[in-house]
């Protein structure tokens, strides 16, 4: 109406899925793939970015914890982060609230520092010639030998091989994973060995190697081994023992064991 004055726009705020899809498939070297399971956008291998919380929310990997708490503070209406990525230089951001233009320009200065990494394409790992079993470091101490998976079974309730084979299950659901017996445990292993299991009389010593204390019903014990991390040890009975929350647990130390951490669903 005549006369009267227009309201000053304001920046607008959301980025619709779509359109944050486009913006990180722009950039070179980004490409959809898995990143701990998880539908992901990677960067030269490396996990980069990912939606979360029924697609309302991103998780963005940064050059460092700084930027994120720059981020926070400058809009903490709109960039957050859980207690899963307090240790990791990662971002949560709601894309409802997050103006346009600075959504780009945050994706685009992760960009260039995650571009900036080495590839994902480590090193291969050296292979024992007496047991085929592949380390880290050559010649590393181990309990060298071949052992069918089957013998630690014997005799044992069958309830007890299901339940290891959903714990085997849900780690090769976080990614490339080797599964083999030594001679008195089972082990997990991606590029270090970071999951387990000893078969005991009448239930499943199953272990996780993670950066943190955890607490859950099914926890049997932990070994602190200080700053390299816990060895936590629980008591399984059944695969329904093994709940959403293992799960959770499976991903971050399958996380830790490939070099990453962020992608991790939390």
């Amino acid at each position: 109406m005549a006369g009267q004055s227009r309201a000053r726009k304001t920046p607008s705020r959301g980025v619709p899925v779509p359109d944050a899809r486009r913006l990180l498939l722009r950039f070179p070297n980004v490409s959809e793939g898995r990143s701990y399971g998880m539908p992901s956008f990677l960067l030269n291998g490396r996990f980069f970015a990912r939606f979360r919380d029924d697609d309302t929310v991103l998780v963005l990997q940064l050059g460092t914890i700084s930027d994120r708490d720059t981020l926070m503070q400058l809009d903490p209406r709109t960039f957050f982060f859980t207690e899963h990525y307090r240790n990791y230089p990662a971002v949560l951001i709601r894309l409802a609230e997050v103006p346009r233009s600075l959504f780009e320009d945050v994706v685009r200065e992760a960009w260039r520092h995650v571009a900036a990494m080495p590839s994902r394409s480590s090193k291969s790992l050296w292979r024992c010639p007496r047991c085929g079993h592949r380390f880290v470091t050559r010649n590393l101490w181990h309990a060298c030998g071949r052992f069918p998976l089957a013998r630690h079974f014997t005799g044992k309730p069958s309830v007890l091989r299901a339940t290891f084979r959903r714990w085997a299950a849900i780690a090769r659901a976080c990614g490339p994973v080797t599964v083999y017996a030594q001679k008195t445990r089972i082990v997990i292993q991606a590029r270090v060995r970071f999951a387990g299991a000893v078969v005991r009389g009448q239930w499943l010593d199953a272990g996780l190697w993670l950066k943190r204390r955890v607490r859950h019903p099914r926890v049997q014990r932990i070994e602190d081994f200080g700053r390299l991390g816990f060895g936590v040890h629980f008591r399984l009975t059944s695969p329904a023992d093994i709940d959403r929350r293992l799960v959770a647990f499976m991903r971050a130390a399958y996380a830790e064991a490939v070099g990453g951490g962020a992608g991790g669903r939390r």
